[in-house]
């Protein structure tokens, strides 16, 4: 009996072991705003300061094309063909001279379907994308291949396809030669049981691919098992994977390091975040410094927030889109729409907000957008950090849009004279 107890005792230990430590939130954790769930904008009480921007806004506007983003001296877009259908066709366009550069695919390419809108440009010359081609087959099952967009010919290569379970595939850059493709889908939607497999594979520019990272991840609603991995991102060098697990019905959040190899190096808890977050599923996570800024599928809701020892310290939130970001180098920018739930302009001055992650400075300046009607309609960095701020002069006109470029090193400089 006694050896019974022993060999009992021993396995009870080598569980405990084996099994993750998840720290729990420490108890003095930093302050919310009341009723955040409730509050569609938030935003830091800084002081704004007037600026001078002289000739930091760039109009690169192009009639009917709407800019994606940069590469090799070209834009990258669509363009509207202003026909019964509205129909829109994807193109380069040669910044020096305007010319248009056709999209060259593969004889009888087929139409895709459904995509997660996540790309990469590398080396400044090529553009990757994931993208499904048909409806979800039995099981969630869809084809999907990866793709490749030489600037300079405009030729359209395949590089991987395959049938999986999701055609959401999210593209994270690793260095020149490398990057992440990172998705993860369920096993049995209709069970009871919760089963996620999240998995992340590293891309080589010659097609190569290895998977490196593969999560199962159990719940049933009340407590779960394993890590579900729904985003990663390369901070500093290194891959992270945010996760979160289910612990007597309540939603937690961790971070993990991994290295190329899909080793795990650490984790930690991130306490707090769900009292920011909630329960929703996330759409995009970015980790830079000791931000996180991540966006949830529901209601487009926008967060930045700063991991502090305590705990997760909530920095932005914009629901509806209506406060957006986005990340430039070592630096974050964030501001609110012009435009309310109801795509009526705002009556206040908008001023745009910037972090400098390597300091944990904040600061506001006014924003003079050289317009006098305007809707707004897009904020985002371009590959190159440049930002890209996008308007129309008439609610919804697509016809009126006005795209400005605010360079990298101009911006950076603007606000750094701010830091001092």
């Amino acid at each position: 009996m006694k050896k019974a107890l022993c060999v009992c005792l021993a396995l009870v230990l080598l569980l405990a072991a084996c099994a993750p430590a998840m720290p729990e939130p420490e108890p003095d954790l930093p302050s919310l705003p009341e009723n955040l769930r409730d509050l569609i904008l938030v935003l830091p009480e800084v002081e704004v300061t007037e600026a001078d921007w002289g000739d930091v806004f760039e109009d690169v506007s192009v009639p009917t094309f709407t800019i994606i983003d940069r590469a090799g001296g070209r834009w990258w877009g669509m363009k509207y063909l202003l026909n019964e259908n509205n129909d829109q066709l994807e193109m380069l366009i040669d910044i020096a001279t305007g010319e248009e550069i056709p999209l060259r695919y593969p004889e009888g390419y087929p139409q895709w379907f459904i995509a997660s809108g996540s790309y990469l440009i590398m080396q400044d010359r090529y553009i990757f994308q994931w993208k499904g081609y048909d409806q979800p087959m039995a099981g969630g099952r869809v084809h999907v291949k990866l793709t490749r967009i030489d600037v300079q010919t405009g030729e359209v290569t395949v590089v991987d396809e395959r049938v999986q379970g999701t055609p959401f595939v999210h593209l994270t850059k690793l260095d020149d030669e490398r990057f992440l493709s990172t998705f993860g889908y369920a096993l049995d939607p209709d069970s009871d049981l919760h089963t996620v497999v999240s998995i992340a594979e590293i891309h080589y520019m010659d097609g190569a691919s290895r998977e490196i990272v593969r999560e199962t991840f159990e719940s049933d609603n009340a407590n779960s098992s394993g890590m579900l991995l729904e985003r990663f991102a390369v901070n500093n060098g290194v891959i992270y994977g945010f996760s979160r697990s289910v612990v007597a019905g309540e939603d937690r959040f961790y971070l993990h390091r991994f290295d190329d190899q899909g080793d795990l190096l650490g984790s930690r808890a991130v306490p707090g975040f769900e009292r920011i977050f909630g329960t929703e599923a996330l759409q995009a996570f970015y980790f830079v410094g000791d931000y996180i800024m991540v966006r949830n599928w529901e209601s487009l809701t926008n967060y930045i927030v700063r991991l502090t020892e305590p705990g997760a310290e909530l920095v932005m939130k914009g629901m509806n889109g209506d406060a957006v970001f986005v990340v430039s180098g070592s630096r974050i920018f964030f501001m609110e729409s012009n435009l309310d739930f109801n795509a009526v302009r705002k009556e206040h001055d908008i001023a745009l907000f910037s972090v400098c992650t390597a300091s944990g400075e904040l600061h506001a300046a006014n924003f003079p957008v050289p317009l006098d009607e305007l809707y707004f309609r897009n904020f985002q960095a371009l590959s190159n950090g440049d930002l890209l701020i996008s308007y129309e002069t008439g609610s919804f006109d697509l016809l009126s849009r006005v795209q400005f470029v605010l360079a990298r090193d101009e911006i950076h400089a603007l606000f750094d004279t701010l830091n001092h």
